[in-house]
């Protein structure tokens, strides 16, 4: 029986053991070249005598931006079914639990299998949306750190990241305000050879023309959305630093926190540990020393950990069904 390109996609994500293992040997490996000169006791005391007002509100954002998440999902996702909140924000929360564990946020392949599988969408849309999310986040982020550079606020640090934010910004613009010129790509892309041979890129290419159509003027407020969303999660990084004692300016903290944010996204780590840490200590090294930023790159552990405790009441359900051969009864279903 012919497997459907979500089942393989998510198989993909199963099966990848060594990248896996990869991953959680880099991000410790950074962790270690970091953190061998800290002090650990600093850091723990640090985190002992935070502001409780402060911590409180900052990791209490936690659930708005979860729940925003969610409904970007929702709206994002176009099917015949209306896809209810509940199960977008159990799939949102399910897959953020997987990012702990699968690199390049490969646990995001998640929501395109239960979309599929509970949707009357087909598999290349399926897909197209969680790439969809992805274009906005990059889009959103991209856009907060070039508007920190043109601020000034983030001093010569931003420098460094200028070229790759505007080509990211570039990118994700043209594939989300130009359909024309996306389709076009993907089908001159279709028509090579190494394309047409590989199933996953040629169901993203056949499913991102009809996600677009389906949105339609959609797109633009969804993209408007992702923007304010971001805005949300750069206060939260900033309220982190205010809750660990540190004078960090509102301003300086928004310009910052998107390059903090992008090195979270780096491939071949685990939940962007590692790299995000560094970046805050760097980043953040004219307002305050290395252990108080170490305890807000701590702090920034709960944006991923406390949405995966959250996941806990559906892993059973939605986990349950990567098992089961959903994509492949439906595909049975049609043919008969």
């Amino acid at each position: 029986m012919k497997t459907r390109p979500t089942e393989r996609l998510w198989l993909l994500a199963r099966e990848k053991s060594a990248a896996k293992l990869i991953s959680a040997v880099i991000s410790l490996t950074i962790l270690y070249l970091l953190y061998r000169k800290l002090d650990f006791s600093s850091i723990f005391e640090i985190l002992w005598a935070s502001n409780p007002m402060w911590l409180l509100i900052s990791v209490s954002l936690i659930i708005p931006i979860t729940m925003a998440n969610a409904l970007r999902f929702k709206w994002a996702s176009t099917s015949d079914r209306s896809l209810s909140y509940f199960d977008a924000f159990a799939m949102t929360v399910v897959a953020i639990a997987l990012n702990l564990f699968l690199p390049a946020k490969l646990g995001d392949l998640s929501k395109s299998y239960f979309l599929y599988g509970t949707q009357e969408v087909s598999a290349g849309v399926s897909v197209s949306v969680v790439v969809f999310e992805r274009l906005c986040d990059a889009f959103a982020i991209s856009s907060w750190c070039l508007a920190a550079w043109l601020s000034g606020f983030g001093g010569d640090k931003l420098n460094p990241v200028l070229v790759p934010a505007l080509g990211l910004w570039g990118i994700s613009a043209a594939f989300l305000f130009t359909g024309g010129f996306s389709i076009r790509l993907l089908a001159k892309l279709q028509s090579f050879d190494f394309f047409r041979r590989r199933e996953k890129l040629n169901s993203i290419a056949q499913g991102w023309p009809d996600l677009h159509r389906a949105l339609g003027s959609k797109v633009n407020w969804i993209v408007l959305f992702s923007i304010g969303l971001w805005l949300l999660h750069l206060t939260q990084i900033w309220l982190f630093t205010v809750a660990v004692g540190a004078h960090v300016p509102f301003a300086a903290g928004l310009a910052l926190s998107p390059v903090i944010l992008l090195c979270g996204l780096v491939p071949f780590t685990l939940g962007g540990i590692g790299p995000r840490d560094a970046a805050t200590i760097y980043l953040f090294s004219a307002y305050m020393g290395p252990e108080p930023a170490a305890a807000v790159g701590l702090l920034m552990i709960s944006r991923s950990l406390i949405p995966a405790l959250a996941a806990i009441p559906f892993v059973r359900r939605y986990v349950q069904a990567i098992f089961s051969p959903v994509a492949n009864s439906k595909t049975t279903e049609a043919n008969h």
